[in-house]
């Protein structure tokens, strides 16, 4: 199954309505977009408003770790199954890796998402897409 499936059966199993995305609205501030990580013990995944970007210092403080990089497109596309810019901001029941939401989604009333491909971009509300999720909030927007 693949992951845009199995997200759509996440949100009929949960009753959450989905609608289709349109990027070309120009506002990004409610779009999430999700970056996987891998320090010296593990891979991690942090979500931020696509509209912003992550300050490193602070993700590495976050995690206690000196050192970070970005997953390579081949870690992407093995451990999760998409392509970079496609990973969704749904973790929980898709993948075993701790997840990271800065807080400045929150302010937001709607989510966007790619649902695991660049083409299938969705929105839902806020406070649905926080009963699909158990993140970490925290702040690493770079300021």
């Amino acid at each position: 199954m693949t992951i845009e499936q199995k997200l759509i059966d996440i949100f009929t199993k949960n009753n959450i309505e989905y609608h289709d995305f349109d990027r070309k609205s120009g506002d990004r501030s409610f779009g999430g977009k999700s970056i996987l990580f891998k320090d010296k013990t593990d891979f991690r995944i942090f979500t931020i408003r696509a509209d912003l970007e992550v300050d490193n210092k602070k993700v590495r403080k976050i995690l206690g770790s000196k050192k970070l990089r970005f997953a390579t497109h081949e870690e992407l596309q093995e451990l999760c199954g998409v392509v970079s810019g496609a990973l969704p901001p749904i973790i929980r029941d898709l993948y075993p890796y701790d997840h990271f939401l800065d807080k400045s989604l929150l302010d937001n009333e709607w989510i966007a998402f790619n649902l695991g491909v660049l083409d299938k971009p969705v929105k839902i509300k806020m406070k649905d897409y926080l009963k699909l999720v158990d993140p970490t909030i925290c702040e690493f927007a770079k300021e």
